[in-house]
């Protein structure tokens, strides 16, 4: 425990060494951190707000919620799982432990992700008219809990795709599948009681609820399902840590295969 804090300054260090080096690589820099939330959001406004006029009046800030929340999943889970493959050429080179490059990966998506999270609680008063109410100061909470599924899941990800390549087509189809399952669509509270039990086990479905139901609905969300979820991602992690663990050594030899 005491070398903890080691790990945790070299996980830091490296993921603003890669944020930095991606905003290099363009000419507006970081810049292109905020201009593509904006256009990503504008898009949806101006199709279903002002092109379709479709799904009511909160229809756009629904659907909002929940690509933005699926957006910080998807993205940093579908990265997190080539972490290991993307860093060969280094832990080939110099040892260390490998669990870090997924949580590299976690870390530098959360800060873009941050950024996308604030223009929507924007967006949501400006455009939308949206009071904020008390239960906004929850949105943290919501925050930390997705934070910790996304670590968790990268992890895990990251731990077994490298001992078959094929995993990573398996978890792209699985991410696919998911996105549709999410609720971000539709109100999983609309469903039958069926369904929404058989949803309700897809922790992102929880999550995305959670968001809306702290933002759009203005009431707190379900406190078993957030502990559904950090089950979920205490399940990941250990069983990620653990497989890192135990083949932390021998990652440089499948890879180099």
């Amino acid at each position: 425990m005491a070398r903890l804090p080691h790990y945790v300054q070299l996980v830091l260090f490296k993921a603003y060494a890669e944020l930095r080096a991606e905003a290099t690589r363009a000419y507006l820099g970081f810049l292109w951190w905020f201009l593509e939330p904006v256009m990503y959001m504008c898009v949806f406004y101006l199709i279903f707000e002002i092109g379709l006029r479709s799904g009511g009046k909160d229809f756009v800030p629904f659907l909002m919620c929940g690509m933005v929340a699926w957006k910080w999943f998807g993205s940093t889970v579908s990265a997190s799982a080539g972490s290991l493959t993307k860093h060969a050429g280094l832990i080939q080179q110099v040892y260390l432990p490998k669990i870090i490059l997924p949580l590299v990966t976690v870390v530098s998506n959360t800060v873009k992700s941050s950024v996308i999270m604030t223009l929507l609680l924007i967006l949501l008063v400006v455009p939308f008219g949206r009071t904020p109410a008390a239960t906004w100061f929850f949105v943290p909470v919501l925050v930390a809990v997705e934070f910790l599924l996304i670590a968790g899941a990268a992890v895990f990800v990251a731990s077994l795709v490298p001992f078959a390549q094929d995993l990573k087509l398996l978890l792209d189809n699985a991410l696919m599948m998911l996105f549709f399952m999410s609720g971000i669509f539709f109100d999983i509270n609309r469903m039958p009681d069926d369904v929404q039990q058989l949803l309700r086990y897809n922790p992102m479905a929880v999550v995305i609820d959670a968001y809306r139901s702290v933002l759009l609905r203005d009431s707190l969300p379900e406190m078993g399902g957030l502990v559904f979820v950090l089950l979920v991602a205490t399940f990941f992690m250990l069983t990620g840590s653990a497989v890192f663990a135990r083949f932390d050594r021998v990652y440089p030899k499948i890879i180099s295969r």
